[in-house]
């Protein structure tokens, strides 16, 4: 059975039987409640993971932390009725145990990116993204074993490289991006990827299916953005087409530490960087990825007028320490976050979530001592000109607080030798 069909015969009938959840009725009670979970993927049953109340268990979560967008259908999460989503969930049981299962078209959405420009989401209708996410819990903790990196925090990274530098007195650092990454990406390798972990069983089926989409083996390229599982299935590529095989032998000190597309490299020199940026095109080229090459020369972090933006900030290196300050880029992309929250219900609350989310998982590092006043200053500025008059400072600084000490944390764990920072006061 297609998507399209499952969305036209599952879920529009849903809709209509509605009046059942009022008289009391459910259409699907029993089984496992919670989401599919397995260790390792030789353990994976297709009758286990699709049945209907661990299927429904994750609607519920998408239902309340999904988004929400909807699909080509125009349903959203919120749509349906607890009787809606039993049903959904039995009918997407049968055709997943009997493998008649096939994704449905996607919807384009441009999403504005920090730099100005656009990315593409392919919103799927819920239904497939329901089994996307079902895929991604289900092996979630083995990918984790697998893909370390893949969850690891923006502020690790930055730790990591800190850490490097100072144990190998490498002060350099090269960067660039993949072009074009999920839109490029060659289908029928990341399958291989796949297949490599899963083999040829039910659950490399499913994964495929997936990948794959509504095209099926038509699909040469393009992982969809917007589905839960294609960040996983990118970051497994990348792992083994360019982090596994970029060699930086016969140079000195040299490591790469990617962040998704992003490609940073720290080293010795200006030459040293050169090379290393080649190493990854010459690998990335094998699977038909390029780099963008639009971030100049790799750059000294000791030279006083070098400016490097790393994964949204700016990096320096002053008195034996990695310095990080918040780009003016940075300021332009909250202020214009908080615009957008002035035309939401509930603006206040959506602009106090924004900030707090600016300052907990965007711009910690530089919350020292001498900026954080700075930076706090600023937003706060920002948010009384847009209206947002009830945002006090000292809650600003309570969220700087806790921000600061969570960077300070994951420094420390990154470092063989604990770094004191000035306590934000």
């Amino acid at each position: 059975m297609s998507s399209s069909d499952l969305g036209r015969n599952a879920v529009e009938a849903a809709l209509q039987g509605r009046d059942d959840t009022r008289r009391g009725r459910r259409t699907n009670s029993s089984g496992n409640n919670q989401p599919y979970a397995v260790n390792p993927p030789s353990d994976f049953s297709l009758q286990e993971f699709a049945k209907a109340g661990s299927l429904r268990s994750i609607y519920q979560m998408l239902k309340a932390s999904g988004g929400p967008a909807p699909g080509p259908d125009g349903i959203t999460f919120s749509d349906l009725s607890q009787n809606d989503e039993w049903k959904l969930a039995s009918e997407l049981n049968r055709c997943l145990v009997d493998r008649s299962y096939r994704p449905g078209a996607t919807r384009p959405v441009r999403i504005r990116k920090p730099d100005g420009r656009f990315r593409t989401l392919n919103l799927a209708d819920v239904h497939d993204r329901l089994v996307a996410k079902a895929l991604l819990l289900a092996i979630e903790s083995y990918w984790r074993g697998v893909l370390p990196d893949h969850w690891r925090s923006p502020f690790r990274v930055f730790a990591q490289m800190e850490t490097f530098m100072r144990e190998n007195d490498a002060y350099v650092v090269a960067i660039d991006d993949v072009r074009d990454c999920f839109p490029s990406a060659p289908i029928d390798r990341v399958v291989e990827c796949q297949r490599t972990h899963f083999g040829d069983s039910d659950l490399f089926w499913l994964a495929e299916t997936i990948i794959r989409g509504q095209e099926g083996s038509r699909r040469q390229t393009g992982l969809d953005q917007g589905s839960p599982y294609s960040p996983v299935a990118m970051e497994l590529l990348l792992h083994d087409c360019l982090d596994q095989q970029t060699d930086f032998n016969g140079q000195g000190p040299t490591r790469l530490f990617r962040y998704v597309d992003n490609v940073n490299i720290v080293c010795r020199s200006v030459c040293e960087g050169r090379a290393a940026l080649q190493s990854c095109r010459e690998n990335l080229r094998a699977v038909a990825l390029t780099l963008k090459g639009t971030d100049g020369e790799p750059t000294d972090l000791r030279d006083s007028e070098a400016t490097v933006n790393v994964l949204g900030l700016h990096l320096g290196w002053h008195d034996g320490q990695m310095t990080i300050a918040v780009p003016e880029s940075s300021f332009r992309n909250l202020e214009e976050a908080l615009i957008k929250a002035t035309l939401l219900p509930g603006s206040l609350r959506t602009a106090k979530r924004v900030i707090n989310g600016w300052l907990l998982s965007g711009v910690a590092p530089a919350l020292t001592r001498t900026q954080a006043p700075i930076i706090i200053g600023r937003v706060s500025s920002i948010a009384r000109r847009l209206g947002f008059t009830e945002i006090r400072e000292n809650e600003l600084i309570r969220t700087a607080r806790k921000a600061l000490d969570v960077w300070i944390d994951v420094r420390n764990e990154c470092s063989s030798t604990p770094v004191s920072l000035p306590v934000l006061s």
